[in-house]
C-alpha cells in the first residue's frame, strides 16, 4: 500500500505541478514561535527543535493509530496520501526551470538572477558576480530542490509511513525558518543532514545506474563516509559524475544555450531517477 500510495502522490504531484491549498506552512511557524515564548524548553538541548517536531509527528502517529481497522481503513489509507502529498517539496520545480531554461535561450541575463534566486530555498539573491558563478549556484541549487522535493519524502514513507515523511518535511521547514545563527539553527541543521544522509547515498547509486556509471561510482566513493560535506555539494557531485558536465566558458549566446541544455540534462537525471527510486520501492515492498 505504501508503494501504490507513493506512485499516487507523484502522479498528483507531477500532474498540477504544485498544491498551495494543501503546502501551507504558517500553522508550523505559529507553532515553533508559541513554543519559543515557552521559558522551560530553553532547559531541554534543542528543546524548541524537538517539540515542535516530534509534537505533530506524534500526533500524527496516534490519530492513525485510531484510525487503524476503522472503515476498511479507508480514512487512514486518506490520510496517508495527504500527510505524503503535504510532505513533498513546495512550489512548481518545472515551471521555475523552464522559466530559466527560456530566459538563457533569450541571453537575458537579469532574468535569469532573478530566476536564480527562486532556486534558493530561502528565494533570495545569490552571491554570483558573473555569469559563471550564477550558473555554477543553479546548478547546485536545482539538484537539491528536486532531491528534497520527493526522495527523502518518499524514503522515510517508505521506512516510518506517513510519519516518517512528516518528519522529514517538518525538519526541512524548520532549518528554513529565520532563525538565529545560533545552538538551534545548528542543531536544525545537523538534523536535516541525518535525514538526508541515506537517501542522498542511495540516490547515488541510482544516478551510477541512469547516467555514467564510473565518474559517477567514483564521486559516490569518495563521498560515501565525509562528515563535512553539505548535502548540497555531495548531490552536485553526483550529478556533475553522473552527467559528465564540464564548465561552460563564456556567456556569450552559445555558450547560454549549452547552459540551458546543461539545465534540461539535470532534469531528465533526475526524472529517471524518480522511476528507479519508485521501482526500488517496489521492490522493497515484495521483499518486505
Amino acid at each position: 500500500m505504501k508503494f501504490l500510495l507513493s506512485v499516487i502522490a507523484v502522479v498528483i504531484l507531477r500532474h498540477y505541478g504544485s498544491l498551495p491549498r494543501l503546502h501551507r506552512d504558517l500553522w508550523y511557524r505559529n507553532w515553533v514561535a508559541r513554543l519559543g515564548g515557552q521559558s522551560w524548553l530553553a532547559a531541554i538541548p534543542a528543546g524548541r527543535l524537538l517539540f515542535s517536531i516530534l509534537g505533530p509527528v506524534l500526533l500524527l502517529w496516534l490519530v492513525m493509530g485510531l484510525l487503524a481497522g476503522f472503515l476498511f481503513n479507508l480514512p487512514l489509507i486518506a490520510l496517508g496520501l495527504l500527510v505524503l502529498l503535504y510532505s513533498f517539496g513546495r512550489g512548481d520545480m518545472d515551471d521555475l526551470v523552464t522559466t530559466y531554461r527560456d530566459d538563457l535561450e533569450r541571453a537575458d541575463l537579469q532574468a535569469a538572477y532573478h530566476d536564480a534566486a527562486e532556486f534558493n530555498m530561502a528565494h533570495r539573491q545569490g552571491r554570483a558576480e558573473d555569469w559563471q558563478h550564477l550558473h555554477r549556484e543553479a546548478l547546485s541549487a536545482i539538484p537539491y530542490r528536486y532531491f528534497e522535493r520527493y526522495f527523502p519524502v518518499i524514503f522515510w514513507f517508505m521506512v516510518l509511513g506517513a510519519p516518517g515523511a512528516l518528519l522529514y518535511r517538518l525538519a526541512e521547514l524548520h532549518r528554513d525558518l529565520d532563525l538565529d545563527d545560533g545552538p538551534e539553527k545548528g542543531h536544525a541543521d545537523n538534523l536535516l543532514w541525518i535525514l538526508e544522509w541515506i537517501p542522498l547515498r542511495l540516490l547515488g547509486l541510482v544516478f551510477a545506474l541512469v547516467g555514467d556509471f564510473a565518474a559517477a561510482m567514483r564521486h559516490w566513493r569518495t563521498t560515501l563516509f565525509d562528515g563535512l560535506l553539505t548535502t548540497s555539494a555531495v548531490l552536485e557531485g553526483y550529478v556533475y559524475g553522473a552527467l559528465d558536465l564540464k564548465p561552460v566558458p563564456g556567456a556569450d549566446e552559445n555558450s547560454l544555450r549549452l547552459s540551458a541544455a546543461e539545465v534540461g540534462d539535470v532534469v531528465a537525471l533526475f526524472d529517471r531517477a524518480l522511476v528507479l527510486w519508485l521501482g526500488l520501492a517496489a521492490i522493497l515492498t515484495l521483499l518486505v
